[in-house]
């Protein structure tokens, strides 16, 4: 299953270990984001290394690790999408992955509740892929 990761979601897998690492690392799935994820680790990583506990050589390690996971797709592969996305997404933050989504038809992992207001693509939370996946 194919689908865009918001950025919430890596932050939590960088911040504690636990199931969204988990289902990070599943290969039933394949991620993509919108290219520009990247600057956010680098803009929040002071923050992300208190709230992680990890030295920046751990850290450094880990987010290595997700990069390699996750396709980082340039702003212009989905652009042409953009303005269908700023149609249906409550949050202006959120239109470059609604974009993404759009462009790749597929869904998107976050635990945003407002973009799941949205109705044009699935939202699904890291609860819902734990119910889906592994509780049966």
């Amino acid at each position: 299953m194919e689908m865009v990761l918001d950025a919430n979601i890596i932050f939590a897998a960088l911040i504690r270990e636990g199931m969204t690492a988990v289902l990070l690392i599943d290969d039933r799935f394949r991620f993509s984001a919108p290219e520009f994820l990247l600057d956010e680790f680098a803009k929040h990583e002071r923050l992300l290394l208190e709230k992680t506990g990890r030295s920046k050589a751990e850290f450094d390690e880990v987010l290595a690790a997700v990069r390699q996971i996750i396709e980082c797709v340039p702003k212009e592969e989905f652009a042409s999408f953009l303005k269908d996305a700023e149609k249906v997404t409550p949050d202006s933050d959120d239109v470059p992955y609604v974009a993404l989504a759009l462009q790749r038809n597929c869904a998107i992992w976050s635990n945003d509740k407002r973009l799941k207001q949205q109705m044009a693509i699935p939202v699904y939370s890291t609860a819902e892929l734990i119910r889906l996946f592994y509780r049966k």
